[in-house]
């Protein structure tokens, strides 16, 4: 079987690319074919999954599994590893195309839901932060400055995106239904993972003053009394 690779250029590669067509095309000076390199330069950016190699992904439609390999670039390039049947979804976390609902298509750029009030981190991007004024509201997303994540103990954006809350991610990814944890930077604030059409979604909550997530009993409990570790194994 033919193996496919599509381009995935990395964002230092895409900015060089940039320097070359903005200038032009910002003063309208620019010919249809930069306008249309241009384009293509920016849907690469706003596609690319990519990070490291040996990485693995899912495309936007979670129908394709793909592993990242260096380009000679400077970037990425996918290389389709499978392609999902019929009644499967993409499954980056397990590597495999799954029949069950999956995280691959789960996104909280339009806020939350809001399960108590406060200031919660986002449970997919390390930079985003969202203010919940209510229970049952949907929450107003805030962004870090570039390079900043942001911290959910202190409430502000103290971490670097260099920082494991950015490398592992807010929250562990959700790979079945109902799977539940402590918020490694906050265990005062906990997930649980619920099936939204198909897609798993790591709902936020908040355990009262004074108590920590204890998933070895599903609960909230006193900090001095936990059954588990309430961080990232």
């Amino acid at each position: 079987m033919r193996v496919a690779r599509t381009r995935c250029s990395s964002m230092h590669s895409l900015l060089l690319a940039f320097s070359l067509f903005l200038a032009t095309v910002a003063q309208g000076g620019g010919s249809p074919a930069q306008s249309a390199a241009l384009d293509h330069l920016l849907q690469l950016a706003a596609s690319s999954t990519c990070t490291q190699s040996g990485q693995i992904v899912c495309n936007r439609a979670c129908d394709q599994l793909a592993m990242c390999q260096p380009n000679d670039q400077g970037g990425f390039e996918e290389v389709a590893l499978e392609r999902c049947s019929a009644g499967t979804r993409c499954s980056a976390e397990l590597h495999r195309c799954a029949d069950r609902p999956t995280a691959c298509g789960a996104s909280t750029e339009g806020g939350i839901a809001c399960h108590g009030a406060g200031r919660f981190p986002d449970p997919l991007n390390c930079s985003v932060y969202h203010d919940c004024s209510q229970e049952g509201a949907v929450s107003t997303p805030g962004a870090c400055d570039p390079g900043y994540a942001y911290n959910a103990l202190t409430g502000d954006c103290s971490y670097r995106t260099t920082d494991s809350v950015c490398t592992d991610g807010p929250t562990p990814p959700c790979i079945r239904e109902g799977q539940s944890g402590a918020v490694p930077t906050n265990p005062n604030l906990y997930y649980v993972c619920t099936n939204n059409d198909n897609i798993l979604v790591p709902d936020l909550y908040k355990c009262g003053n004074g108590l920590v997530y204890d998933p070895g009993t599903n609960s909230c409990v006193d900090s001095t009394s936990t059954t588990t570790p309430v961080t990232r194994t």
